[in-house]
């Protein structure tokens, strides 16, 4: 419940909840669902279906997708959301901040189909590369 949780992590599902302490994930991962009450998420993976949220705190994801990549999707209350995006996939970007900056690379890059990225904040900026 309380406390940074830090851990290099090889498989298929993994889920991990804290209300007060830091997330950094590595590694790689079929499906990952992470969520914070109060705390940063920073996750560096090749994914193939990933969902975070934090109430209070900061999510950086840097991904490194797999070609059959799923979705991504980030939320957070109060607070900035970093995405750095794999390149030469093609995205589907959709953002939403109530009281916030939004700095978006452009929706779709590289070939194939597109790939759902949501993000949404309350009162946090958003930014995509």
């Amino acid at each position: 419940v309380s406390g940074d949780v830090e851990a290099s992590v090889d498989g298929e599902d993994m889920s991990v909840s804290t209300t007060s302490g830091d997330v950094k994930l590595t590694g790689s991962m079929e499906h990952v669902d992470v969520h914070c009450v109060s705390g940063d998420l920073r996750l560096r993976m090749k994914i193939r279906e990933i969902e975070v949220g934090s109430a209070s705190g900061e999510i950086e994801l840097q991904l490194s997708a797999a070609q059959d990549a799923e979705s991504v999707t980030a939320q957070s209350r109060s607070g900035d959301v970093f995405i750095c995006l794999a390149p030469g996939l093609n995205y589907q970007v959709m953002t939403d901040s109530r009281s916030g900056d939004i700095l978006s690379r452009p929706a779709t890059s590289g070939n194939g189909r597109e790939i759902p990225v949501r993000v949404r904040t309350l009162s946090g900026d958003i930014r995509i590369e």
